[in-house]
């Protein structure tokens, strides 16, 4: 159920309108403030008062978002997942009373990652009103704004296929529950294996049984493969998964 957001390029896009004042590469500079900002190295101060500006900005939001993902990994520690074992079984197809904990259960961890994604959603409407508010011309806002939104749309998209593939995770187990609930009355136990004496409900609980399997895996392939990422691309920055809160 893991998923935490490094915004490890949120403000790249944005800074290029520097590019011409500041002799440090956007990517070494966003690199230099993301380890400033964990303490790894001491800060830097800008020479140019508007670079300054967005320095402390960034830094600020990004200790956020470390802030952030701690929290987050706190929450999720602490959940009680005590009853989730349990969905899946025959049991608890035949008995739904056995299945309602740990659909709570999955539901409060799937309510926590749903209450991250907006805090992280807010990070990324406080970095750009930083550059909607700065003291530029109108055409280095426009440019500012136009970059940092090109430089922040593919962190933001890789993240939302994992976001939506949770999401259709969540709402296949509930279709499954839901019709087990329905069709109580031909869900039977028979020597520790599930028996659904009606053929039709069989043929569609098994149908839903598969599309959960078949989302289960395909949220679990797309949630590795986007932590691999995430880990890459802080390593480039010069810190740890530690270091942004992720353990």
């Amino acid at each position: 159920m893991v998923i935490t957001m490094v915004l490890v390029a949120a403000g790249v896009g944005g800074f290029l309108y520097l590019r011409n004042i500041d002799q440090e590469a956007p990517d070494a500079h966003i690199a230099r403030l993301v380890r400033e900002a964990t303490g790894q190295q001491p800060i830097k101060k800008a020479f140019w008062s508007k670079n300054q500006k967005f320095d402390d900005a960034f830094r600020d939001e990004f200790r956020k978002l470390m802030q952030l993902n701690r929290d987050y990994m706190t929450q999720e520690k602490n959940a009680d997942m005590s009853a989730i074992p349990k969905l899946g079984t025959p049991d608890s197809f035949a008995d739904p009373t056995l299945a309602a904990d740990g659909l709570r259960q999955l539901h409060t961890l799937y309510d926590i990652d749903m209450g991250q994604e907006q805090k992280v959603q807010q990070i990324v409407a406080e970095l750009r009103n930083f550059f909607q508010t700065a003291d530029l011309s109108e055409s280095e806002r426009q440019e500012a704004l136009s970059k940092f939104d090109a430089g922040i749309a593919e962190p933001l998209s890789k993240r939302q296929v994992v976001v939506s593939a949770e999401q259709a995770w969540i709402q296949s187990i509930d279709d499954v529950y839901n019709y087990a609930t329905s069709n109580h009355a031909v869900f039977t136990m028979n020597n520790g294996q599930l028996v659904i004496t009606d053929n039709d409900v069989l043929q569609n609980f098994n149908s839903k049984a598969r599309n959960m399997d078949a989302r289960r895996s395909e949220f679990l392939q797309k949630q590795e493969a986007f932590s691999k990422d995430q880990v890459q691309s802080i390593q480039k920055l010069g810190v740890s998964p530690k270091d942004m809160g992720m353990q």
